[in-house]
């Protein structure tokens, strides 16, 4: 994992007033956290906004930005801090050139990962791919979010 953007901040702790995410065979949906049924001790999933039920990725919000997760068959993992469309029109005013703030790799499912900063459209846009399965190979997924936390999926 290497961050090229803006911000690493530690990781969030983990707490007992935390609820669960989904992980482990695929059997039910969740509410909003990933796409599989056994449970993993994790964030509060109403700080969560991605909402498709099949997301290989989460973004929540945590004080001062969001927190990254990857999703894979079986478990969650942490990833990068991010800050907010906000901060990131602050720091960003202009430009046509999309701004890359992490590029990296799935831990959980060896798929790329690239969260950008589009400061001609002032969204936060992150392209992964999901997880391999017997129909399907590389299909991307990617989405943007805006100033006001809401999500447009753009592939999936």
């Amino acid at each position: 994992m290497e961050l090229v953007g803006l911000i690493d901040r530690p990781v969030p702790p983990q707490t007992s007033d935390r609820i669960h995410i989904f992980t482990g065979p695929k059997t039910r949906r969740p509410d909003c956290f990933g796409q599989y049924s056994s449970w993993v001790e994790s964030v509060e999933s109403a700080n969560c906004i991605v909402m498709h039920q099949a997301t290989p990725a989460q973004l929540c919000i945590v004080e001062d930005g969001y927190q990254y997760y990857f999703i894979g068959t079986d478990q969650t993992d942490t990833g990068p801090f991010l800050a907010t469309v906000d901060t990131l029109s602050e720091l960003h005013p202009t430009g046509t050139v999309p701004i890359e703030l992490y590029r990296g790799q799935n831990p959980l499912t060896s798929k790329s990962v690239v969260v950008e900063y589009l400061p001609d459209q002032e969204l936060l846009r992150i392209s992964t791919y999901y997880e391999d399965s017997d129909t399907a190979q590389n299909k991307p997924y990617v989405f943007t979010v805006d100033e006001h936390d809401g999500v447009t999926h753009v592939t999936w």
